[in-house]
């Protein structure tokens, strides 16, 4: 994983390193005034890699207006977050590589179902904080977590990694 603003690293960065290892997901933390920049950079993503998963997280997607998806593009987006990622993460890769059809059952989520939004709506957090993998901080640089992440191709064995990457 990568943090790129924090690290002061830039799109060429970012292409050189998408391109020695071609994720399979990539995680974009976006903020209401950088959604249209990160829009472009979602469609700049599908250009390298059009089969490369992508996930937006952020506060405008907790329990969103369906207007959002009239007044941005999200053709290219694959998953938008809204809750906390901690308790959504695993559960949405799981579904994604696994069994799609568990898509339903995750809130704080929105996805597609041929090709039309699906928002599940984020009513309570129900899961145990001491039940979720410890994150691993020493895959990233000592920053603060803000900007987009970069989620390696390892998901062949992401079962039993269990998430200990986030």
């Amino acid at each position: 994983m990568k943090d790129y603003p924090a690290e002061k690293s830039d799109y060429g960065d970012f292409v050189q390193d998408f391109n020695s290892f071609m994720p399979d997901v990539v995680l974009i933390s976006v903020t209401n005034g950088s959604i249209l920049g990160d829009i472009e950079f979602v469609t700049n993503i599908k250009r390298l890699k059009n089969d490369t998963v992508i996930i937006l997280k952020g506060a405008l997607f907790f329990n969103l207006d369906k207007s959002l998806f009239d007044e941005i593009d999200l053709s290219n987006v694959d998953y938008l977050i809204g809750g906390e990622i901690e308790f959504i993460i695993g559960k949405l890769l799981l579904a994604h590589f696994g069994d799609k059809s568990q898509l339903k059952n995750i809130q704080g989520i929105s996805y597609k179902d041929n090709g039309e939004w699906i928002s599940n709506e984020l009513t309570d957090f129900d899961e145990n904080l001491d039940s979720l993998p410890f994150p691993d901080r020493f895959l990233m640089k000592n920053y603060a977590i803000y900007g987009f992440r970069i989620l390696k191709n390892t998901f062949l064995n992401f079962k039993e990694k269990q998430c200990q990457k986030f």
